[in-house]
């Protein structure tokens, strides 16, 4: 470990004592005396141990398990990591284990929380953490080298090796220990090897022995780590258990870690508790109680009981407890839960008892009570502490970090970390900064600029040291702590004084306006139907996106679409957004991702964007629509579609963490939907363009801008000529037929700070028009230079005797370029092209490599002479390949 250095206000002669014993020892060379005792026990259970200096002791056996065994990883200066399998139900005491943690200096942890550090204790002992395995419990550094392996058959025997450990040591890590547990059903026997040890330890300080779950029971072997090398103790099952066990507990309070918590104020609360027989003897006919206290005079304000008819040994019950109560008052807390079981053997776990905070928002979150009792700070002057808060609501804001921190000449880092590390330990980064304080007192950070908002879970708020004189830590010690207190030493893990210490780090927080719906894909796909399935292979948050296509490419002549499952009501907001990231690649011009809306169950949709192209958005990206005009109803859904066609396929549509979020305010300009022109169709007569425009406050302002393709071209506005309910009608005077009209519609709504929006522009060609297709393509065709393509039309009508233009479809992408065409317009010769009526001309067409299908709009108002019969219009490729859509 980074051993601390503690400045303690008053330091007693004990703590004195073991200090120097420790200074004496540390560097000696590992030379254990041969086996002081070789057989122990037994215990009040009736567990016995033998050594293998002991005649019917063990013999010396160390299993390698290196080639097969499976790597623990994680392990650093003082953690525990896990849990893991043991792969079959293992006896041990009473009741049976099935999972283990790893610690980093040499044991096992059956259940429970906490860690095994320096000042190691004695065995047995009910602090936490109990249900123990010590080998050779020690200082140990494995993030400085070996390898600790576990192994399991599966059937009776579980073997956990550290193999070539160094331990810590003050002037650098280094050694050479092996040790080994070998847990067997065979006899139900627990064996430690201790194989070959090579350098000093940092002090005689250690455990051998084991432990059970209350910590009332076991044996120590050693009351040290001066256990003899290349040697081994085995502990035997009793053939007849000395006790019978009546023992019900408490297990756990409100949390997994029965750590601190916070309630807001005039919030309900509702406790909960896992009540468990920790014994070998079902029972019978008691109660769990539950009662809140003022902290710290311990004044109980209410109380809730929950009667218990029966309980299996080894039996574990959840319950929560009748009783709602609304905490009306800001202050400190403790929620304690007990059992009221009569003729109960081990009282140290009949109750348990976990602080509580009832506070304000925007409020301050803390455990401590202002007052320093210890300065906390490492040696080597690289290691840090940090303290886990959960806010009372979601989401809120983090505006202000500050820490307790003693004077010091070197700066100190001040961090925040999400819970989104493994088993919910410090994971991302969300803010950093550097102080340096020169006198003894609080370090505050203002984060109100910083954008840290929590949706779920909590924080870590975190000091961490630059060196050896950076500032202290603070430290409130009392005789109940949060347990929500972590060390840092290279990795993290829970503070080894976690149980009576608390560090003197805060965090502010303030209350947002949240999302009405999040998913990030990692509960799976539940809030969605349709065609699309998470995948792993892309994410923006890990691990898990949503796509159309989670095998590969998407499929040909596909439809596919994800739709939210549920609506959300947004019936109370004046405002929406929706956010999503987004990554696609659609084949270009002919593949299209498409985000609609619904407000009446999904039975008919609004598109709101369209999304197409290849190499255009290819990491995620946040993309944020505003939906405010959907605000005010009470069954909002998205949906995310992909149209294919039979051409070509391509990696497909990608979303990650979707979003959608009401706000009380409006800032959301109204919302005009409205069909537009499709290919350019115009009429011969005024243009009728019928939008639905709407808006929660209503709209001001409603008109249309046109205006006709020329040089220097005239925008002229025009009202809407009738309106009814939202429907606006707006009628484009008559143009010059073959005329290229644009238009588009402004819309204000009547919020107190107005919101006004502009459409895109759109178009279309004045006219009758002649159509023989539908004007989406499916495929397109090669036409080399010298070749050409033509359609053949009808004699026209004689109300719309001329011809003015024509329009082409000319597609053009990276691989096939074009120059120009020659428009031709031929006689029908008995039903092909026959002489030209007009002079052929060159046309440049109109696709672009941003826009490869879009159409080429040809002049033909010059021809001089009106067909009476039917006649052709087409184009004679000059240069490059033109590609004629089909």
């Amino acid at each position: 470990m980074r051993i601390l250095t503690l400045l303690i206000l008053v330091v007693s002669l004990a703590f004195l004592q073991a200090a120097a014993e420790k200074n004496a020892k540390t560097g000696k060379p590992y030379d254990p005396p041969i086996g002081i005792e070789t057989a122990w026990g037994p215990d009040a259970f009736g567990y016995t141990a033998l050594d293998s200096n002991e005649p019917g002791g063990p013999s010396v056996e160390w299993i390698d398990i290196s080639a097969i065994g499976t790597v623990v990883t994680g392990l650093g200066d003082d953690n525990i990591v896990g849990p893991y399998n043991v792969g079959f139900p293992f006896r041990f005491y009473w009741y049976d284990v099935t999972t283990f943690h790893v610690g980093s200096n040499g044991y096992l942890r059956f259940s429970g929380g906490g860690q095994l550090s320096d000042p190691f204790t004695s065995i047995p002992n009910s602090a936490a953490p109990n249900d123990l395995i010590c080998p050779f419990t020690t200082d140990f550094d494995p993030s400085s080298g070996g390898t600790v392996y576990y192994w399991s058959n599966n059937v009776d025997t579980l073997i956990v090796s550290y193999e070539h450990i160094p331990a810590w040591l003050p002037t650098g890590s280094s050694g050479d220990h092996n040790f080994q547990i070998v847990l067997s059903m065979v006899d139900t026997s627990i064996t430690f090897n201790i194989g070959p040890q090579s350098g000093a330890l940092n002090n005689t300080n250690g455990m051998v022995g084991i432990e059970n779950n209350s910590g009332e029971y076991g044996i120590q072997n050693y009351p040290n780590n001066l256990i003899p090398a290349n040697y081994s103790i085995k502990f035997y099952y009793p053939a007849t258990i000395l006790l019978d066990i009546h023992d019900v507990g408490v297990a756990q309070v409100q949390n997994e870690s029965n750590g601190g918590f916070f309630v807001k104020t005039g919030d309900d609360y509702q406790a909960n508790a896992v009540i468990k027989n920790f014994g070998n003897q079902d029972e019978s006919g008691f109660n769990a109680i539950a009662e809140v206290l003022n902290h710290p005079a311990g004044t109980v304000v209410h109380t809730s009981t929950v009667p218990i008819a029966s309980l299996l040994a080894g039996e574990a019950l959840a319950i929560t407890f009748p009783d709602v109560w609304t905490l009306d008052t800001p202050g400190n807390y403790v929620i304690r839960v007990r059992t009221d079981l009569t003729g109960d053997m081990v009282a140290s776990n009949d109750n348990k008892r976990v602080r509580f905070n009832v506070v304000d928002l925007p409020g301050e979150l803390s455990f401590d009570d202002g007052s320093n009792e210890n300065l906390w700070s490492w040696n080597g002057g690289n290691g840090g502490m940090g303290i886990y808060y959960q806010p009372p609501s979601y989401p809120v804001k983090v505006t202000e970090l500050s820490a307790f921190l003693g004077a010091g000449t070197d700066v100190t880092h001040l961090e925040l970390f999400d819970d989104d590390g493994p088993n919910g330990q410090p994971g991302t980064q969300l803010y950093t900064t550097s102080v340096n304080q020169a006198v003894q007192g609080w370090a505050v950070v203002d984060l109100s600029a910083e954008d840290i908002v929590l949706n779920d879970g909590g924080v870590y708020a975190a000091w961490r040291m630059n060196s050896t004189t950076s500032s202290a830590l603070g430290i409130d010690v009392s005789t109940l702590a949060s347990r929500r207190t972590w060390e840092y030493t290279g990795v993290w893990a829970v503070f080894r004084n976690f149980e009576t210490d608390d560090a003197m780090l805060r965090v502010a927080v303030e209350e947002v306006q949240g999302p009405v719906f999040f998913d990030d894909f990692e509960s799976g796909a539940g809030n969605w139907t349709g065609d699309w399935g998470l995948t792993t292979a892309a994410s923006n948050s890990p691990v898990n996106s949503f796509t159309d296509s989670p095998g590969g490419n998407y499929p040909p002549n596909a439809n596919l679409v994800a739709a939210m499952a549920s609506g959300v009501d947004l019936s109370g907001y004046f405002g929406a957004t929706l956010e999503f990231y987004t990554k696609y690649e659609l084949e270009t011009g002919f593949d299209y991702g498409y985000l609609e809306a619904s407000t009446d169950g999904g039975a008919s949709w609004l598109s709101l964007k369209t999304y197409n192209g290849e190499g255009v958005v290819t990491t995620f990206t946040l993309e944020t629509v505003d939906i405010g005009a959907f605000a005010g109803s009470s069954d909002f859904r998205v949906r995310f579609r992909v149209v294919t066609d039979g051409g070509y396929e391509t990696d497909g549509w990608y979303i990650d963490d979707v979003k959608i979020t009401g706000l009380s305010d409006d800032v959301s300009a109204p919302l005009i939907v409205f069909d537009p022109p499709q290919h350019y169709q115009g009429t011969p007569a005024d243009f009728q363009v019928v939008a639905t425009i709407t808006d929660l406050s209503g709209v001001a302002t409603a008109e249309l801008n046109y205006w006709v393709d020329d040089p220097l071209p005239v925008i002229i506005t025009i009202p809407p000529s009738s309106v009814v309910g939202d429907d606006y009608t707006f009628d484009i005077p008559t143009q010059p037929h073959g005329s290229k009209v644009y238009f588009n519609i402004f819309a204000e709504d009547g919020a107190t700070s107005p919101n006004s929006v502009t459409t895109a522009d759109y178009a279309y060609v004045s006219g009758q028009h002649e159509i023989y297709d539908d004007g989406d393509p499916e495929f397109i065709v090669a036409v080399n230079p010298g070749g050409g393509m033509a359609v053949r039309f009808d004699a026209p009508s004689a109300t719309y005797p001329n011809v003015a233009a024509a329009l082409l479809r000319i597609y053009t992408d990276v691989n096939n370029p074009i120059d120009s065409v020659t428009v031709h317009v031929w006689t029908d010769n008995g039903g092909t092209p026959g002489t030209d009526l007009m002079t052929p001309f060159k046309v440049y067409p109109g696709a672009t490599l941003a826009s490869p299908q879009d159409w080429t709009i040809v002049n033909l108002s010059e021809l001089s002479v009106v067909p009476g019969a039917a006649y052709w219009v087409g184009y004679v490729n000059t240069s490059g390949i033109a590609m004629n859509h089909l």
